[in-house]
């Protein structure tokens, strides 16, 4: 395992895949608002602790969005883009990973200064540039980090793509969900049968007649036989949270399945 890993490679998936403008430009608009609001205010305040597993020690970096000091201590703040309008996300279970994500950073914050923060805010702000925030619990915080870790830990040191116990659960899992299908993706898996040493296939269907969900089912079957990884490439964001929604409905099911999502230079 590295000896040095970021917040954002301990949460899978913390931001929503929406675009209606750019997530960094949502982002400076909030923090130019909490700016001007806040004296005190600080964006993009970098953070490094070490956390002690017993025999070793991981150092954990990350970069807060952003930071203020306030009479109730000092307070913590992770920025998502939200489809407007904003406030209607409070609470969304949605939103669970970001706010996980905050947690961490809470724990990191009180590693390095000893001291637990007053606050840990979600802010959430849309295209219109409205502001809606969300309090998270820093109590919850504690020890986040060192519970963390060692599932990290363990899953690093697993072997390679699909070993044996998860292409069993696989098929089964397949199986039942071809119980499922509707009649055009039945049709589409037929017409991919007649080509079975095919490496080269383009699916052709209507909007929303479940592309993705029939095609992420033939490339797992392939990569759990051939024990090869999967490579998704999507030309825009929807197309991400589509692959990232099936992906649930198969954790949902038990499957140990991991991913890492890489946007171009």
């Amino acid at each position: 395992m590295r000896t040095e890993l970021a917040i954002r490679d301990l949460v899978p998936d913390p931001d929503l895949s929406y675009r209606n403008e750019s997530a960094s430009r949502l982002h400076r608009r909030a923090q130019a608002t909490l700016s001007r609001r806040y004296k005190s205010f600080r964006s993009e305040v970098p953070l490094t602790g070490n956390v002690d597993l017993g025999s070793r020690s991981i150092t954990v970096t990350g970069r807060l969005d952003g930071l203020r000091r306030a009479r109730s201590g000092v307070c913590l703040y992770e920025i998502k883009s939200v489809p407007e309008p904003a406030r209607d996300w409070i609470h969304s279970p949605t939103l669970q990973r970001a706010r996980w994500q905050l947690l961490l950073y809470g724990d990191l914050y009180r590693l390095v200064f000893d001291g637990t923060p007053g606050r840990l805010i979600l802010l959430l702000i849309d295209p219109a540039g409205r502001i809606a925030e969300e309090d998270i619990d820093p109590s919850s915080c504690r020890g986040l980090l060192s519970r963390r870790l060692p599932t990290i830990q363990r899953d690093s040191s697993r072997p390679g793509p699909f070993p044996e116990p998860i292409v069993s659960q696989l098929q089964r899992f397949i199986a039942d969900d071809h119980r499922h299908d509707r009649e055009i993706q039945t049709e589409a898996l037929r017409s991919v049968a007649q080509h079975p040493d095919s490496d080269r296939l383009l699916f052709a269907m209507p909007p929303g007649s479940g592309k993705t969900r029939i095609a992420l089912r033939i490339a797992l079957e392939a990569a759990a036989r051939d024990r090869l990884p999967v490579h998704w490439i999507t030309m825009k964001s929807e197309g991400r949270q589509t692959v990232l929604n099936e992906l649930d409905r198969y954790r949902a099911a038990g499957l140990s399945l991991r991913h890492v999502w890489k946007a171009p230079p």
